[in-house]
Parts: C-alpha cells; sequence; structure tokens
C-alpha cells in the first residue's frame, strides 16, 4: 500500500467529515486526498493485511474509524468487507462465525459486550472446566512476558465454540478501553490492537503491532507521523501534539477553530498522555481533567477503567463538580449497571430487578475502588440509572456537564 502510486491533486479536499461533537459543536473537518493517502500508507506499514483477509465493517461509514480503516483499507489491500447487521452483540457473533471474519474494527462498548459475554460463559462452566482455563490462562501470561505467545493452541476449542476461530486481528479505536479487556483478548490468542486517533488526521495516530503490544497504551506513533508531549509534568505527561501528511488542513468556514488546532506546523490534540518505550499512553482530555481541592489533577479514565474492569458494570463516566464556596472539585459518577450479570443475585420476587439490591452492590464496588487509590480521587457520590448512556451517532458516551 503506496500513497505514491497515486497522484491526484494533493491538496484538493477529499471529504468533508462532522467530528461527533462529544465535547463540544460538532466541527466540519476538510480531508485532503494527501491526508487519507497518507494514513493509508502509515496504517499499510504498521498493520498487515492482504486479499484473504475479511473485514467485518460494524460502525457508520461516516465514521472516520471506520471510513479509513474498516473501508477504505480493505479496498487498498483487496480484501473483501461484510457489513454487520445491527449493533447487538450477539448478531455481530453471528455474522463473523458465517463469513468467516479475520479482521474486525470496532469501539471499545463492542469489545466490553463480548469480554463479558465471555466470562459469563467461562463462569458457567463446570468447577473443573474453570480450573482448566484459569491454569492456562496464567500458562499464557507467564509465558507472554517472555515473549512467548501460546493463547491462539491453548485456547482455540473455546474460540471455536464461540464461532471466531477465524478471526486473527481486533482493532479498537474511538476512546479508551480497559486495559484488561486488552489484556484478556490478547492472552486467549486474538491479536487485540488498541489505537488512537481523531477524524482531524484521517484518523490514525498510533496502534500496537503484532510484534510490540502493551497493554493499556496506544501503540507507537505510525511511521510517517511525529508525536511530542508539549509541556510535560515531572512524569513526562502533557498535551499530545501531531505532525505529519495525515493532519488536515483546517475546518471548513472556522478560522478561529483552526487557529486553536493548528499552531506552528503542530495540532494540538486536546488529550493528555506520554511518551514511554516507544509507546504513547493516554492519560485523559484536557476538558474534562478533574482538579481536587488541592490542586491535584485527577483524570476521570483511571477511574472509569477500575469500576468496568469489575464485570457488574456496564457503562461508566466519572466528572467533576465544582464544590459550593470552596476550590476545586469533588468527584462525582454515573453509573449503569449490567443487569444480564446481576439479573440471578438482584431480583424481586417478582422478577424485576431489586434495586436496593443493586445499588448495595455497586456502591460495594465503589468502596472498593476508593480504598484502592489516593484519597484525593476518591468518588464521593454515584447516580445510578438503568438505561445506557446517552450516545453519539458513532457509539461514543455524551460528555456530561452537571
Amino acid at each position: 500500500m503506496n500513497s505514491k502510486q497515486i497522484s491526484p491533486v494533493d491538496n484538493e479536499i477529499a471529504v468533508i467529515i462532522y467530528t461527533s461533537g462529544t465535547t463540544g459543536a460538532p466541527k466540519t473537518v476538510e480531508l485532503t486526498h494527501k491526508n487519507l493517502l497518507a494514513n493509508l500508507d502509515g496504517i499499510g506499514r504498521s498493520l498487515r493485511f492482504g486479499k484473504n483477509d475479511v473485514f467485518l465493517s460494524v460502525l457508520p461509514l461516516y465514521h472516520t474509524f471506520e471510513a479509513t480503516c474498516g473501508f477504505l483499507t480493505p479496498l487498498m489491500c483487496g480484501a473483501s468487507i461484510v457489513y454487520a447487521r445491527s449493533f447487538k452483540s450477539k448478531e455481530i457473533l453471528e455474522d463473523i462465525s458465517r463469513n468467516r471474519i479475520t479482521v474486525m474494527c470496532g469501539m471499545p462498548l463492542l469489545y466490553e459486550k463480548m469480554f463479558h459475554s465471555f466470562q459469563r460463559k467461562i463462569a458457567s462452566a463446570s468447577f473443573l472446566r474453570i480450573i482448566l482455563f484459569k491454569s492456562m490462562y496464567t500458562l499464557s501470561s507467564i509465558l507472554w512476558k517472555c515473549g512467548i505467545k501460546v493463547g491462539r493452541k491453548l485456547f482455540n476449542s473455546i474460540r471455536k465454540k464461540f464461532g471466531m476461530d477465524s478471526i486473527r486481528m481486533f482493532v479498537s479505536g474511538g476512546a479508551a478501553i480497559p486495559p484488561s479487556i486488552v489484556r484478556f483478548f490478547n492472552l486467549i490468542g486474538f491479536y487485540f490492537m488498541q489505537g488512537y486517533g481523531m477524524t482531524e488526521t484521517s484518523p490514525v495516530i498510533s496502534v500496537n503491532r503484532p510484534d510490540s503490544i502493551k497493554f493499556g497504551s496506544v501503540g507507537p506513533p505510525l511511521d510517517n507521523v511525529d508525536v511530542r508531549i508539549n509541556s510535560p509534568d515531572l512524569k513526562g505527561i502533557g498535551e499530545i501534539l501531531v505532525r505529519g501528511d495525515n493532519v488536515t488542513p483546517g475546518y471548513r468556514d472556522n478560522p478561529g477553530a483552526t487557529s486553536e488546532l493548528l499552531q506552528d506546523g503542530w495540532l494540538y490534540t486536546g488529550d493528555i498522555g506520554c511518551l514511554k518505550d516507544g509507546h504513547l499512553w493516554i492519560t485523559g482530555r484536557c476538558k474534562s481533567l478533574i482538579v481536587s481541592t488541592s490542586g491535584k489533577n485527577i483524570y476521570p479514565e483511571e477511574l472509569e477503567e477500575k469500576l468496568v474492569e469489575y464485570g457488574i458494570i456496564l457503562e461508566v463516566v466519572v466528572f467533576g463538580r465544582k464544590k459550593q464556596g470552596k476550590q476545586g472539585e469533588e468527584v462525582r459518577a454515573v453509573i449503569v449497571p449490567d443487569l444480564e450479570v446481576m439479573s440471578s443475585d438482584c431480583q424481586s420476587k417478582l422478577g424485576q430487578p431489586d434495586e436496593d439490591k443493586i445499588r448495595q452492590t455497586v456502591s460495594e464496588v465503589v468502596a472498593d475502588v476508593n480504598s484502592r487509590i489516593a484519597a484525593y480521587k476518591r468518588i464521593s457520590a454515584f447516580e445510578m440509572q438503568f438505561e445506557e448512556l446517552e450516545k453519539t451517532s458513532t457509539q461514543k458516551n455524551q460528555t456530561i456537564h452537571i
């Protein structure tokens, strides 16, 4: 896949795409032919695809992640594309099995549901099978640290049972995903690649590689993308800046926003992170940063990851609320419990969810998380709701303003 093989007018606008508007009003992003071809070139150097691959397209094509990675990438390498029937995890699993899918790009929420489905199946197995699974998982984990990947052989029968033995690669993007989920899928034999990008960069900035996967990181930057950290603190954490041919020329009819985005040849992402061992690590977003009473920074994404890891929580958003008459913010959360997981233990005699039991269980999870983190980070209160959090059309959680 080489962008030099195709020679359109480089600076001609190829597409205009609206951002999802999770942290403000949507903006109209202009992407040139040069932007798209540069990103396809960088992706092709980082992840190898071929004519024998079959991609499952789940996200809408007006999502830049899907347009570039799930549509243009397979077209450029001669692979096939199958379009999923819906966002329902059951139908997606059927589509994977029926069409012998080898590659799928998706949002974290989809993989979280698949992960919890695996966990429920494992938990319902016999005692001996559970012990066997845990033993093999521990072995896979130990050998992974030595650079030996045995998950594909050890867990082949489990992947077949789920109809997923044809899958060789999952790619997650668009939002943060708990490292425990990335770890799980890799240790049972899938190449699970977490990446990072934004509409304004066509969109891929970085992605893990099959031979260099670090759980929790979003991988090294693409070969043709430069990344640096602006004004890093003592831990090397600061705003992520990006430069490369994949970077948009700006927003249509919005010079003010463009001048904020692009400065001195660099794109200011609004995301906070650090570079370590050649990998990029995302800490949070500038706009979602919570500042404690003592002036310390709290990253909501860190707390959200810890809560989701428990398995009984389907979704969560952590945010800061100003204290009346005081400096700083207190940490709050909106939590959506996974009723399917909790149904057996938290039902009333009439078969309906017992809200008091569910709240008590969620409270215990929050208390446990609080006991394992610094005092200034602790969640002071939470609200619980039973409907999934409001999403944008690209399945991102809407920012909560309270």
